[in-house]
């Protein structure tokens, strides 16, 4: 009558020796370090390279073509319309100028609007970009509606835009 571990068995041990390893394993005191964390790495690290988990948590997605990659990668490298909005009641003109137009405010004048706000709308892709408002074609002034400033080397401030 076969017992229930023969199917474990391999040919080249005879079936009490696999028994008396089991035993002197089972019958050893812990050592006080668990093979517990060590099994579970290696057991992620096959599951990685096999493909089943992958480390930033998403799962895979399916295979995409390089066209697909070229189409995406332009989509989001397309111009969209960026709105720039500055209040200035005082100001007879403003433009805006930045380092998409490099820095030439006859490149950008911004229309007047009701209150004294100025404002221009201008088609820039991904990226980031530094920019200042001119007031009257001389006075050089940061958005204080950004967050975001760099010093521009002359002792002002450029605001920070990333799309």
């Amino acid at each position: 009558m076969p017992d229930s571990l023969s199917p474990l068995r391999t040919h080249a041990a005879p079936p009490g020796l696999l028994d008396a390893a089991l035993l002197r394993a089972a019958s050893r005191p812990p050592s006080g370090r668990s093979p517990r964390p060590l099994l579970l790495a290696a057991v992620f690290l096959l599951g990685v390279l096999a493909g089943r988990f992958v480390p930033n948590g998403s799962a895979p997605g399916p295979a995409v073509e390089p066209e697909n990659i070229v189409a995406r990668y332009e989509a989001e490298l397309a111009a969209r319309p960026v709105r720039f909005i500055f209040v200035a009641p005082e100001a007879e003109r403003v433009a805006i100028a930045g380092s998409w137009n490099d820095w030439q405010p006859e490149a950008a004048p911004m229309q007047r609007g009701e209150g004294g706000r100025f404002y221009v709308e201008i088609e820039l892709p991904s990226g980031q970009y530094e920019y200042q408002f001119v007031v009257d074609g001389h006075r050089w002034t940061a958005d204080p509606a950004t967050v975001l400033a760099r010093d521009d080397g002359f002792g002002r401030q450029n605001s920070v835009l990333t799309i």
